[in-house]
């Protein structure tokens, strides 16, 4: 989940000059006693870093006497930085963060700000941003963190091996799917290219078959003690994923191959569908792509006949950006993260980035690729969201589930084991304690 991981932060960092909504310059002398500075962590990269940079330099022009001081670093590096900062109580004014379980240490270390009255007082800016866009940064009704990027995981195809698998359209049953397997099958295509070396992009697959089972609350609800980890939606995903693997809809040797090996069957036609986040907009759209994305669409994860909907997916508002509860002016800190995720900046982002975001943003379509914008367009339509399983749990709970998960796709344990085992776990180590 490490790239995935990334990519959120970078979207949720990677924003684009401010200059277009920044208050005019002020005329007045500034003294020493003015100076102000702003330290935010991120790992925005590439031309997100550019974005973040100029961003931070039209903020600077916009308030005299204020330094802005940005701190590039690996995904890996500012999980480290900020545990350390928990030990020490000296998180940076601005922070790029993650939901789920990444949030609760820093609520229950009070690390972080409590958003709720600026959020409540800016009623424009509120109003930009989707429908439930602060689920997943809400602890006891307080707010604790703003979204900057909304991936979703979508099926990707390949049209032309639809077609010559003689499959006419994309699946929206798992019943179909299963037939549309065999197809692919027979004709000498492999289904779908799966990177299992990872652990997560295999998560994905049992989480929207949990999805589609019982509700997008089914997860949350187990997690707050109010459903077992056993309850018939979660066996059952169990039992559809091991009849989904038995039916040899990945490759050969998938719990082997890792992320790029197996993104680059799918680029290159060698694979005619991947389960993935719209995080890969970046590499369709690279040159050397340029006859993947012509030939590419996407579907939604197919139903099961359970109580969850097309409406319900998998990601949505994730990645974020948090202020300190030790920031020694809240008010500039905020004022420097509403203006980043303001509608104008997350069009542009969207423009250049081919970032799904959490706004309702207005934006050249002409400018993109159209699959970006029927992306778009569906994010706008949903209405139930799932974190990924590497967020939701600690990780150690992630390990414990992930060895389970791969131990079904072995053979070595039953659907029902790898429920059992798993609610036994959670029953012992129990989230929060």
């Amino acid at each position: 989940m490490i790239k995935k991981l990334a990519a959120a932060v970078l979207a949720a960092t990677a924003v684009a000059g401010l200059a277009a909504c920044a208050p005019a310059t002020s005329d007045r002398q500034v003294s020493s006693a003015d100076a102000k500075s702003l330290t935010i962590w991120t790992t925005a990269n590439g031309p997100a870093k550019e974005l973040f940079t100029g961003y931070g330099k039209s903020f600077e022009a916009a308030h005299p006497g204020v330094t802005v001081n940005i701190q590039y670093m690996a995904d890996a590096d500012v999980k480290q930085k900020v545990q350390a900062a928990l030990v020490a109580k000296n998180l940076p004014e601005i922070v790029a963060w993650y939901g789920g379980s990444f949030l609760t240490p820093l609520v229950q270390a009070s690390a972080l700000a409590d958003l709720s009255g600026y959020i409540k007082a800016d009623t424009a800016w509120r109003d930009g941003l989707l429908p439930r866009a602060f689920d997943n940064y809400t602890v006891d009704g307080k707010t604790y963190m703003v979204p900057t990027e909304s991936p979703i995981v979508e099926m990707f195809y390949n049209k032309d091996l639809f077609a010559k698998a003689g499959v006419t359209r994309p699946p929206t049953t798992l019943d179909e799917f299963l037939a549309d397997v065999r197809k692919f099958k027979d004709a000498g295509i492999v289904p779908v290219t799966l990177d299992g070396k990872d652990g997560w992009p295999l998560q994905q697959w049992y989480t929207y078959l949990a999805m589609r089972n019982g509700g997008p609350a089914l997860i949350g609800d187990a997690l707050a003690g109010k459903t077992e980890w056993t309850a018939p939606p979660f066996t059952l995903a169990a039992k559809q994923l091991k009849q989904i693997i038995d039916a040899g809809a990945f490759q050969k040797g998938y719990l082997g191959t890792g992320y790029d090996e197996a993104m680059a069957d799918f680029y290159g036609g060698q694979a005619a569908m991947v389960l993935s986040g719209t995080w890969i907009m970046s590499s369709l759209t690279a040159e050397e792509n340029k006859a993947a994305l012509a030939r590419t669409g996407t579907f939604d994860f197919p139903l099961t006949g359970g109580s969850g909907t097309i409406a319900d997916v998998q990601g949505g508002p994730n990645g974020a950006l948090g202020i300190s509860a030790t920031a020694p002016d809240k008010a500039l800190a905020w004022e420097f993260v509403k203006g980043a995720t303001s509608g104008t900046e997350a069009a542009k982002l969207a423009e250049q980035a081919l970032l799904l975001m959490p706004n309702k943003i207005t934006y050249d379509r002409t400018a993109v690729p159209d699959l970006f914008n029927r992306l778009v367009d569906k994010l706008a339509g949903y209405t139930g969201y799932n974190l990924f399983w590497n967020e939701i749990l600690p990780a150690q709970h992630n390990t414990e589930f992930t060895n389970l998960q791969n131990s079904l796709a072995t053979g070595d344990i039953t659907p029902e084991k790898m429920t059992s085992d798993f609610a036994a776990y959670m029953k012992a180590h129990p989230v929060g304690s």
